[in-house]
């Protein structure tokens, strides 16, 4: 958890539902969590804030956000690991997680909530899965690494939602990752064949997935003909 810059407390109130979350959305290798884990700790202050600390007035109108209603701005503000923000967005969750969060929205700030909304955000974000990003990192790296550096900034990007993010906030990120990083590769080789699981785990599922598009298509061959 060095990665998220949290305390020894906030880290262990978070941990049953991260170890659940990681596992539920497919953020399974040291790349993806790594950048997951280092990512929510510079939205959250070290999983220290699940709520915008702002009032959050200034969503106010904002038809973006889906803000269509009188006090959506302040009801809707920036809850959660990652920070959802405006009606649309709490609309989205509410569809995807199976709770009311339009009605009570401040469910959102408990710690379950507030990692499964920031790991769904993360796994179905509208332009693309930010772990097939992450796949192009490599741990054993520096953060300034050039491939690296270009990933990461990437799903800061997309994370932040400034087409630049202000400086600080990636400085911050990237130490986070880099903090992280020793961690997760001595986990690594602590744990060899709970790595190689997974490796053989995503094998398997690519070759099946070939395998069922290969008969598909013979079966739609066999048909015209």
């Amino acid at each position: 958890m060095k990665a998220t810059g949290a305390t020894p407390q906030n880290a262990a109130k978070f941990l049953p539902s991260i170890n659940s979350a990681l596992s539920k959305y497919g953020i399974n290798t040291p790349e993806r969590v790594l950048a997951f884990l280092a990512q929510i700790g510079q939205e959250s202050g070290g999983l220290r804030y699940t709520e915008e600390i702002a009032s959050g007035s200034a969503y106010e109108g904002r038809g973006d956000l889906g803000n269509t209603q009188t006090g959506d701005g302040v009801r809707f503000k920036g809850r959660g690991l990652i920070g959802i923000t405006g009606r649309a967005n709490y609309k989205w969750m509410s569809n995807a997680l199976g709770e009311d969060f339009i009605s009570h929205p401040e469910l959102i700030s408990q710690p379950k909530w507030a990692i499964d909304t920031a790991a769904y955000f993360w796994s179905h974000h509208p332009k693309g899965d930010l772990s097939k990003i992450a796949d192009t990192m490599d741990i054993k790296k520096s953060i300034t690494d050039p491939q690296n550096d270009t990933a990461y900034r990437l799903i800061t990007k997309r994370i932040n939602g400034a087409e630049d993010a202000p400086q600080t906030h990636l400085n911050v990120r990237q130490n986070l990752w880099t903090q992280g990083q020793d961690s997760v590769i001595k986990w690594v080789k602590k744990h060899p064949l709970r790595t190689m699981a997974v490796g053989i785990f995503l094998i398997i599922g690519i070759v099946a997935t070939i395998y069922l598009l290969m008969r598909n298509k013979n079966k739609i061959i066999t048909t015209l003909s």
